[in-house]
């Protein structure tokens, strides 16, 4: 983790630690104001990419990091099949998860995303 003070005559980029996710393979993350990071992971626990590609299974799903607890959790309702990229919302109510297997981009609103992704169409 990076702070950036850019108030300094010279902007400085400070290294302030790690945050240590479960096993698997985490591919992108994002982070909220409040310091919360969302890692998008591909391949949780045993996973492999055959599970997804070939299987069908949901093998990924979003983790947060909590700078409160210091606690990773998996998201409910985040499961999915090879998802591959995640970004937030400026105004940090969606959060926007690649699954190019499937070919959509999963949109999950932060105030209730336990209900699953709104999906959008990305052919090709």
């Amino acid at each position: 983790i990076f702070s950036v003070d850019a108030h300094q005559a010279e902007p400085a980029i400070a290294w302030t630690g790690c945050v240590k996710l479960i096993d698997g393979h985490a591919n992108a993350v994002t982070a909220k104001r409040d310091g919360t990071i969302l890692a998008d992971m591909t391949l949780r626990g045993s996973f492999t990419n055959d599970d997804f590609a070939k299987r069908g299974i949901k093998t990924g799903g979003i983790y947060a990091w909590s700078p409160v607890t210091k606690a990773v959790r998996m998201l409910p309702g985040t499961e999915l099949r090879g998802n591959n990229g995640i970004e937030i919302s400026r105004d940090e109510t969606q959060v926007y998860v690649a699954v190019p297997n499937d070919e959509v981009v999963a949109v999950f609103d932060l105030a209730d995303i336990a209900k699953g992704p709104r999906l959008v169409a990305t052919p090709g």
